[in-house]
């Protein structure tokens, strides 16, 4: 939830659309498959991607004569959970971030070539991180709306694999939940679960938006029932195990195994702790892993534009220590503070004024 005085930020609707639609089209082949275990390789590629590339950056910082920064993989990932952190929660903050940001960076920079590039470069870095965030963010959420369409239709029955899946809750687990708390608890949460999902999706259809989402504070307690259910469910699978499959058909099993792995695999610790890192690896792999070779492209052309920018120098204190009003010293000597004092000098040549202290400069 966002913290309070900030407002939640809802994905632009093109970025919405195009992480589902990606994520649609990856995991096109894996909902064909139907296999009732099968690693789920479609919502690890964030993953995959992000950190192949923090493992890249860090063996090039091994291979530097001393051996480099070795929490460099770390600095990016903290890197990328603030910029992700600060556009999730914040409103308005974030450019303002990247302004300071680029503003410290070129501060650090001698030549005014080199002080351009570090404000390009962080410019685009964070322009790109931006654009990741939303993506795979959209990305993340494709996945939980694939998961709950999936348990939907088993739910209800549609289609050849989820007929057999439902017959098995109407027969099987209804004959053991007559004799087992443990097998009632599974049917009831189930009919709950089906129940819940009916409700949400009447509430979306009547509050959604054409090419949006609908609002989250509306929908969220719904999501949060189903979430609960789920987690639910999987306890009670996994504490029954085998006995909830000893006495159906063969030919059957895949079919009930395979959905009662959906809702369990949809509540795991590590699928929803993927999904929750993905804004931040989206981060990474625009902002940074694209995002830097490109600024590093528009630098070069901008240094080939103009070559004179290279022996410009522009290293001078924005605030000059001899136009400050105030000058704040420590040390010893003069105008009377003796050895170690303190003394807030005026700066500037001394003042004479001819009719005062006997002509004498005063300080």
């Amino acid at each position: 939830m966002p913290i309070l005085g900030f407002n939640r930020q809802s994905f632009p609707d093109k970025f919405t659309q195009v992480g589902r639609a990606m994520y649609g089209s990856l995991n096109a082949r894996q909902l064909n498959a139907r296999a009732a275990v099968s690693v789920p390789l479609v919502p690890m590629l964030p993953l995959i991607v992000a950190g192949g590339a923090m493992l890249y950056h860090q063996g090039n910082e091994a291979t530097k004569p001393n051996g480099g920064d070795k929490n460099a993989w770390l600095n990016i990932l903290l890197e990328s959970a603030i910029g992700a952190w600060v556009l999730k929660n914040t409103t308005g903050l974030y450019p303002l971030f990247g302004l300071g940001l680029a503003a410290y960076r070129s501060g650090q920079k001698h030549t005014a070539q080199e002080k351009v590039q570090a404000m390009v470069n962080t410019g685009i870095c964070m322009l790109l991180g931006w654009a990741g965030v939303h993506l795979f963010e959209s990305f993340a959420e494709a996945g939980r709306a694939n998961d709950d369409h999936i348990i939907k239709n088993a739910l209800k029955g549609e289609g050849k694999h989820e007929a057999k899946f439902k017959k098995w809750v109407d027969t099987h687990l209804a004959n053991l939940a007559t004799s087992n708390e443990d097998a009632k608890g599974l049917k009831d949460a189930l009919a709950e679960l089906k129940t819940a999902y009916k409700d949400h999706d009447a509430l979306y259809a009547k509050t959604g938006k054409y090419g949006g989402k609908p609002e989250w504070e509306v929908l969220e307690p719904f999501r949060n029932k189903i979430m609960e259910l789920k987690s639910n469910i999987a306890e009670r699978v996994e504490k029954m195990g085998n006995e909830l499959y000893s006495t159906v058909e063969y030919e059957n099993k895949s079919a009930v195994r395979a959905a009662l792995a959906k809702i369990e695999d949809s509540q795991s610790s590590f699928t929803r702790f993927n999904r929750a890192m993905n804004p931040i690896y989206g981060y990474i792999i625009t902002g940074l892993v694209i995002g830097t070779p490109l600024a590093k492209w528009i630098s070069s052309k901008i240094g080939e534009k103009r070559p004179d920018l290279k022996t410009k120098q522009f290293h001078a204190n924005v605030f000059p220590h001899e136009n400050r009003i105030i000058n704040y010293t420590v040390g010893s000597g003069g105008h009377g503070g003796g050895h170690g004092a303190n003394h807030f000098m005026a700066p500037g040549p001394a003042i004479v004024w001819p009719e005062a202290n006997g002509g004498r400069p005063m300080q």
